[in-house]
């Protein structure tokens, strides 16, 4: 019975999708009222080239959005941290060079997902330029050996000369970032 109301639904829908796109002559003003045949449609851009519009005849082309004050003050903030899927290779490359805090994440951990969003919902709780590595768990058994890491959720924090400065699993948040803090120090 569901099955059947949905495939009911997308019918209906497909139908008046058709009907708008086939007869644009029916538009209706913000009053419900139907417009003049010589108005354009709020929102519609009449210099857009034929051949630059992908949607079919007598179909307004959106409005280009501008880009909003709080977009931009988030695009600033990522700026402050850089948080990568990583392998072990690239995890080598960059300890040494510059501070870089290597979290072993495994996706079915709980814990990992939980300190995931914690470290992506304000990354201006970092300093700048702070490099979180996500290594997986489960792929790179290598590196979590030649670092003695034993369970999922942990995370070393190395100083610029590739000095281990901090090991976690499951850091308590404060004590994480302000080691961080101190790999910039170094």
């Amino acid at each position: 019975m569901n099955k059947f109301l949905v495939l009911t639904g997308m019918l209906v829908a497909s139908v008046l999708l058709v009907a708008c796109v086939q007869n644009p002559g029916n538009q209706m003003t913000d009053n419900n009222e139907p417009m003049a045949a010589d108005t354009q449609p709020v929102g519609s851009d009449t210099s857009v080239d034929a051949a630059d519009n992908p949607l079919p005849e007598g179909v307004p082309t959106p409005p280009v959005l501008e880009e909003s004050e709080s977009d931009m003050e988030e695009e600033d903030s990522m700026e402050l941290l850089a948080y990568l899927e990583s392998t072990a290779e690239e995890f080598n490359e960059l300890r040494g060079e510059e501070p870089v805090v290597a979290f072993f994440h495994a996706n079915w951990c709980p814990t990992c997902r939980a300190m995931e969003k914690e470290i992506l919902e304000d990354p201006s709780q970092f300093p700048a330029g702070t490099k979180i590595l996500k290594l997986d768990y489960d792929e790179e058994t290598e590196l979590k050996n030649e670092l003695g890491v034993k369970i999922q959720s942990t995370v070393i924090v190395f100083d610029a000369e590739g000095n281990e400065i901090y090991t976690a699993t499951d850091p308590a948040f404060d004590d994480f970032i302000a080691a961080i803090e101190k790999s910039f120090e170094a």
